[in-house]
């Protein structure tokens, strides 16, 4: 049986230091080495001009084509193992552009360097990667990192100690903070900020998971003394007219049932950490299956706290938002994600002045006929998850027809934009508010790193590109030869196995958003997002079996969770830590011996021939009765895709 943890501690590891084999020319990173960021053109084969066009390939691939259309030896990285220059990927729109230009702006817009072998005759060429730049960045984005950790416990302190002086706000009070602060009114005319204060009072270490971690915390309510249920349950009902699910009658008399939950932000989900210094936890309250919101813990003037709270009061009051709220609105979020982007690694914003040579020539962007019925084809054949990415392309092929430019960028699977600046999900390329169809060549590339968040630079007649947080994104890529056992597979066998779907599943968020989602046969297998980001917990469990628990988990007597060892046992207690589970998470699962637990799994074979496996862990109450949580793991039948049609 093939073991994992080997796998997933490599993939934890910073990937700013690369191997090499041993039969390599000399790294350019050591001492007298011939090596530049770029070439010149004393090689008189690199003054050969080329043609070449490619969309979201790897490097190694370009080098290969441009190697054998041009005669010039070009390698990628030191050996096999040195995937992260190898399988980073690009876009390349080039048109009689010599092979030195091309050369050069490909290490400019990755951030990689040439190194020469003149011991050769005529010379070939590697690019790799500027490791000593690598190191810096990486040493800077721990240090950034260690100042995001101190400025959110400061500001997760502070909220604690200004919900406490309006917990007991005066009406007087609370009609002054309606005016001033839409966040602090609903939190105290609600009673959640009377709520978390008694609770923290009550129980100091539930304070202190708050402050100092990320993770969910689920209390029950019959934990505190009944001064502080009463005031539970008073925030519950206090929020009935936002959440309008019926609350039953005998709320107080069943407090002992009631469960809080607080579902703090996990991390380290790029998107969560985007708004780590804004919105800190929900907090719920589940009773006899029902789930009844209670308020956000956030930082009062964040824009997300305006917008939920002022959304909230809004709704207490029985009033409709203003017209341009929403506007107002999206600019306020995207204002939060601009102030998380230094701890996160962005690039700074490029400038660049009207006065730039051609920034004033106006462009007409339209989509040939050919592109667009390109563009519909490959949506068919890859699945709605890559449209973002798609369209991104072809608007980046436009732009560069229009400007009479050549085009090099970087290219990752999933293109997040500002989502503030789009009129859709999946927006136009021409003509709304993202893009205009006509405009200067300066305000179209301004508009367009606005909303992709890019820095753009011209060199002679080549557009270059770069996401701004190319360095975070770098991190979140796997090697293509890891990927290839599930994609061989499923061209086989249409499926993927329990065993393969388990170590994707396990991947994080961003890594499968980077190397999964982009592929038309992985995405199909990997299914939504809610799915298995829901299963990561249990999967990650489950790579660390051995072939024998794996086997237990499928009997009826199942896997005894107190036969799990020290790191096995950790696996075991996080998938409970996950904001959609109930009181299984709670303090009673942190003694294995301390009540009777089982794990057991069923398969089922569905119509059309997919799979879906069912794990349960189910423990015995004190009383004989049982509670269970369940994890559903569906192994979907892909479909091949057909071949996109290529534009001219």
């Amino acid at each position: 049986m093939m073991r994992y943890p080997l796998l997933f501690a490599a993939l934890a590891l910073s990937v700013g230091c690369a191997c090499y084999a041993q039969k390599v020319t000399v790294d350019p990173n050591t001492g007298g080495a011939a090596q530049s960021a770029g070439v010149d053109a004393s090689d008189t084969r690199l003054a050969h001009k080329i043609t070449f066009e490619a969309w979201h390939t790897p490097i190694k691939t370009i080098l290969a084509d441009l190697s054998k259309s041009t005669g010039v030896t070009l390698n990628t990285g030191f050996g096999k193992m040195e995937w992260q220059v190898r399988d980073r990927r690009m876009n390349v729109y080039v048109k009689d552009v010599t092979l030195a230009q091309l050369m050069n702006s490909i290490a400019r817009v990755m951030k990689f360097k040439w190194s020469c072998n003149e011991d050769i005759n005529p010379p070939t060429y590697r690019l790799v990667a500027d490791r000593r730049l690598l190191a810096k960045l990486q040493a800077e984005s721990a240090k950034r990192e260690a100042e995001l950790k101190r400025e959110e416990v400061k500001r997760r302190t502070s909220l604690i100690q200004t919900l406490a002086k309006v917990a007991d706000a005066s009406s007087v009070d609370l009609e002054k903070l309606k005016e001033t602060d839409p966040y602090l009114y609903v939190s105290a005319s609600t009673g959640m900020a009377k709520m978390v204060t008694q609770m923290f009072e009550d129980m100091p270490k539930l304070k202190d998971i708050f402050v100092s971690a990320n993770q969910a915390v689920v209390v029950g309510a019959g934990e505190f003394p009944k001064t502080t249920q009463q005031i539970i349950a008073s925030a519950v009902r206090g929020f009935c007219k936002i959440d309008t699910r019926k609350i039953p009658g005998d709320l107080e008399q069943r407090m002992g049932e009631l469960d809080v939950h607080f579902d703090c932000v996990p991390k380290p989900f790029e998107y969560e950490v985007r708004r780590q210094l804004t919105r800190f936890a929900t907090i719920d309250a589940k009773i006899a299956g029902g789930d009844h919101y209670i308020g956000d813990l956030c930082v009062p003037e964040s824009g997300w706290g305006v917008v939920r709270s002022k959304t909230s009061m809004w709704n207490m009051e029985g009033e409709q938002p203003p017209e341009t709220y929403w506007t107002n609105a999206r600019q306020a979020l995207a204002k939060d994600d601009e102030e998380t982007e230094y701890y996160l690694m962005f690039d700074p914003v490029e400038e660049h002045s009207k006065d730039e040579p051609g920034l004033d020539e106006k462009l007409q962007l339209r989509v040939s006929s050919e592109d667009q019925k390109a563009f519909n084809a490959a949506v068919t054949a890859s699945g709605q998850r890559t449209s973002v990415r798609l369209n991104y392309e072809l608007l980046l092929k436009t732009i560069a027809r229009a400007a009479k430019m050549n085009l090099v960028s970087d290219s990752y699977s999933v293109v997040p934009a500002k989502m503030s600046l789009l009129s859709d999900r999946y927006p136009v390329v021409l003509g709304g508010s993202a893009m205009p169809a006509d405009g200067a060549s300066g305000e179209v590339l301004g508009r367009l790193a606005d909303t992709y968040v890019l820095n753009w630079n011209t060199h002679g007649s080549t557009l270059e590109i770069r996401r701004r947080d190319w360095f975070r994104r770098r991190s979140s890529q796997i090697p293509d030869e890891w990927l290839k056992p599930w994609q061989d597979q499923l061209k086989r066998d249409g499926m993927l196995t329990l065993d393969s779907y388990m170590i994707m599943a396990a991947l994080t968020d961003e890594q499968i958003e980077e190397n999964v989602n982009c592929d038309p046969l992985l995405d199909q297998a990997v299914g939504f997002w809610h799915t298995y980001s829901f299963n990561k917990g249990f999967a990650r469990l489950y790579t660390q079996l051995s072939g024998d628990q794996r086997g237990q988990l499928l009997t009826k007597q199942g896997l005894d969770p107190r036969t799990l060892g020290p790191g096995q046992w950790d696996s075991y207690a996080g998938m409970f830590s996950g904001a959609w589970h109930d009181t299984l998470g709670s303090e009673v699962f942190a003694d294995p011996a301390a009540r009777s637990v089982v794990l057991t799994g069923t398969s089922t074979t569905n119509t059309g021939g997919s799979t879906t496996y069912k794990f349960v862990v189910s423990r015995t109450l004190d009383d004989g009765k049982t509670k269970t949580d369940t994890w559903t793991i569906p192994l979907h039948k892909v479909v091949r895709p057909e071949p996109a049609v290529q534009s001219k």
